[in-house]
């Protein structure tokens, strides 16, 4: 590992429980065969622990979802290692999900990491067609996902205006399974 990547984990680890960088590292870590002890998977969090927890509960139909039901099914848990943390996470984890297939590992890993989107280009092709389709055929739906994008941008820049969060309580209240967690603001 490069001089600059372990001060960034030294630095990273050690501003880890403050409250202004604390968004800056991000974990790299590993799920592990419980069996042979291979990782299956390579994936970044800011929060390791909990990002475990929802591979554990997530009912998605991918390679890794799958392996974790199957696990889970036999009674197993697959094992959590942390490989670094970093500010630079997209690099890391494409370099990691690289190194990892070059050295033989059998990763379960459908994106190669980064900001990559984590399907299969032709099954984002086909979803993003039936969401948009679904979405113009609901007004309400349409309105709440402009709202939910308005909700994003006001998160990321820091602020939510009353009203903002007013219109999602309304629209969560009357249709809350488009809305999911988001019903609770």
């Amino acid at each position: 590992m490069a001089f600059n990547q372990i001060a960034a984990d030294a630095v990273c680890d050690l501003i880890r429980d403050g409250k202004s960088l604390r968004a800056a590292c991000v974990e790299i870590y590993a799920l592990h065969d419980p069996d042979s002890g291979d990782i299956r998977y390579i994936g970044k969090a800011k929060n390791s622990n909990s990002r475990f927890k929802q591979h554990l509960s997530c009912k998605r139909s991918t390679p890794v979802y799958e392996w974790v039901r199957n696990l889970l099914e036999r009674g197993l848990t697959p094992r959590l290692s942390i490989l670094m943390s970093t500010w630079d996470w997209e690099k890391a984890e494409v370099d990691a999900i690289a190194q990892y297939k070059a050295d033989g590992y059998s990763l379960l890993n459908v994106a190669i990491g980064g900001n990559q989107p984590c399907g299969k280009p032709e099954a984002n092709a086909i979803n993003g067609a039936a969401n948009a389709k679904k979405l113009h055929s609901d007004p309400l739906a349409r309105h709440i996902w402009w709202l939910k994008k308005r909700l994003g941008d006001g998160l990321k820049r820091g602020h939510l205006s009353e009203e903002v969060k007013n219109k999602m309580r309304i629209a969560a209240m009357k249709r809350p399974e488009l809305f999911g967690a988001w019903s609770v603001i």
